[in-house]
């Protein structure tokens, strides 16, 4: 949870302009401002002081700060609901989840009915697993305060958790939460529905990066974007970009003599138990530490969250830097402190993404790696590393913003972040082989079910129909809410798939749990045109065949790539009657 920002209309001058700081991400001379402040007013702090030095020492990662300063805030001005939230989300952050609806459950008790307090504890209480309550207070402050769209919002949120699908998709609609509304229709696989909402958001506002970024990214999962469209789509996030911030920096205070270490960035938000670091992890392994190999690598994680892996992570690089939330141009004047040589951002325009700072080119050099299938469409990142099948020379690099580097034979390394289960298939079969009759193929998905189109759909009921008795057995995390269950159960089957056929395996309580399910299945059946790519990995590492389909992007070449990297590339079929023969 990330504080509200302050008011531009704080009084006194000295406060106003630690407003205009904060809001321009310039930290540390609000935080100096603020301090010096409260020195002279000592005897009685302004709360508005207090509150934004609370939020300044958030967004230094500075957590024990903040409460400090939000905790005093709210002492000396308990009625200002503004406050009380803040600190609710100061707590949530440092896993005090309970004390945050203490605190909201008081204040609501005692004050008025108040938006913004009634929306957070609605969330909190919903994170606690206290779904009625967190229904009962969204339901109660709109019938007193009306359809504000932030109670509407926080209403929709309630009823997406709790399976009221349509009821929730008119809750977003209400309260003009276009993202939220296209990332459920995105969930259901009404990824069309999706598409056209987002392109209307675009319509609406041309200007806002955001709309286009949601628009591009939710063309991935469209077996009917074509891809010149996706480009034009991706390109304006960078135009939209650049109306927003203003231009990028055009000089940097590195040095230029040779001899010194070349200094490295990686950016991302998922440096944590999470699918990139099965392709990080190895790199960052085998790197070289000593000075002697001309190389410093500094990680700037972009993310709250942190677990074991993180603290493995950290120990693999030269410096570390916890960014949480960052504002863009925060980030890049750290990176720019930092003289940074090379930036290098591991997640595109996925959730956390770090798109608006790289766009200001905090680095000379700045390359995007492994965590999106597309071009970011910003000018500012001058290279994109991909293999020669994932991105043929030629018409990818009509389709792509930055220069395409290829690493062949393929741009990925892949390696489980956790000791696996012994693998017991071999080609898709047991190992060893059991004898006797030759037993029901069981085909099968881990993979995300909005990558499940209408076409791999067509596909996946040729094929059960070609192979008699064969069954198929699909696995997500997603797919351990009823809705979710229910919804691809009926996409299923109007494809025309008996429901005798599927198997929706539940969820494993850890990750070598989930490789172990592997061995339910003979073959695992790819998406189109949404490659997986860790699932692949997966289903190999664990000795079950993937067989895929190969498209014109490199969001539907990556199966193939990996294919063909391990000796198999006749599994990647090159059309659809192969792929469902295969």
């Amino acid at each position: 949870m990330t504080p509200p920002r302050p008011p531009s209309g704080a009084p006194a001058p000295a406060l106003a302009a630690a407003a205009s700081m904060l809001a321009d991400g310039r930290f540390d001379e609000a935080r100096t401002l603020l301090l010096r402040h409260i020195q002279i007013n000592k005897a009685h702090p302004h709360p508005h002081a207090l509150y934004m030095l609370g939020v300044a020492a958030d967004a230094l990662a500075q957590p024990d700060q903040s409460l400090h300063y939000l905790e005093r805030a709210v002492v000396a001005d308990p009625h200002s609901p503004m406050f009380t939230v803040a600190l609710a989300h100061a707590l949530a952050d440092r896993n005090c989840l309970p004390d945050a609806v203490r605190l909201l459950e008081s204040f609501a008790a005692a004050h008025p009915p108040s938006a913004p307090v009634a929306t957070t504890l609605s969330s909190a209480l919903s994170q606690l697993g206290r779904d009625d309550d967190a229904l009962r207070v969204a339901e109660f402050a709109r019938a007193a305060l009306g359809d504000l769209p932030d109670l509407s919002g926080a209403l929709g949120a309630i009823l997406h958790k709790l399976g009221r699908i349509d009821d929730a998709l008119a809750a977003y609609r209400r309260a003009r939460r276009i993202a939220k509304e296209g990332t459920l229709l995105l969930n259901l696989a009404r990824v069309g529905e999706a598409v056209a909402l987002f392109r209307a958001a675009t319509e609406q506002f041309p200007d806002d990066d955001a709309a286009w970024l949601h628009y591009a990214y939710t063309q991935n999962y469209s077996d009917s974007a074509p891809a010149p469209e996706q480009a034009r789509a991706h390109r304006t996030i960078g135009l939209a970009l650049r109306k927003r911030l203003g231009p990028p920096f055009t000089s940097w205070n590195v040095s230029k003599d040779p001899a010194r270490p070349l200094r490295v960035a990686i950016i991302s938000p998922d440096l944590r138990r999470h699918a990139i670091v099965s392709f990080l992890a190895p790199l960052l392994e085998n790197y070289d530490k000593s000075r002697e190999a001309g190389w410093h690598l500094t990680a700037y994680s972009t993310s709250r969250k942190s677990d074991d892996v993180t603290q493995r992570l950290r120990t693999l690089v030269d410096a570390w830097r916890d960014v949480p939330n960052p504002h863009p141009r925060y980030l890049a004047n750290l990176i720019r402190a930092d003289r940074i040589d090379v930036a290098i951002e591991l997640s595109g325009h996925t959730e956390g993404n770090s798109a608006a700072a790289m766009h200001l080119r905090p680095a000379p050099v700045q390359i995007t790696y492994l965590g999106y299938p597309n071009t970011t469409g910003l000018d500012t990142i001058d290279i994109r590393l991909v293999d020669s099948i994932t991105d043929p020379p030629g018409p990818a690099d009509a389709l792509a913003v930055e220069k395409l580097i290829r690493i062949d034979p393929c741009f990925l390394c892949y390696q489980p972040i956790v000791t696996v289960p012994p693998v017991d298939r071999l080609c898709g079969q047991p190992v060893p082989a059991t004898s006797g009759a030759p037993k029901p193929v069981s085909f099968g998905s881990f993979n995300l079910p909005s990558k499940i189109s209408p076409r791999t759909l067509t596909l996946w009921s040729r094929v059960l129909e070609a192979i008699p008795n064969s069954t198929l057995i699909l696995k997500h995390a997603l797919l351990k809410e009823p809705w979710m269950r229910d919804n691809l159960a009926a996409r299923l089957v109007a494809a025309g798939i008996p429901e005798p056929r599927i198997a929706v395996l539940p969820p494993t309580p850890s990750y070598a749990d989930h490789l172990a399910a592997y061995s339910h299945i003979d073959i695992a059946l790819d998406t189109f045109p949404y490659h997986g790519t860790t699932t692949t990995c997966e289903a190999l590492w664990m000795g079950v065949p993937v067989i895929t389909l190969t498209g014109d992007r490199h969001a539907s070449r990556v199966g193939t790539s990996l294919l063909s990297a391990i000796g198999l590339p006749d599994l990647a079929a090159a059309d659809a009657l192969l792929a469902s023969r295969a």
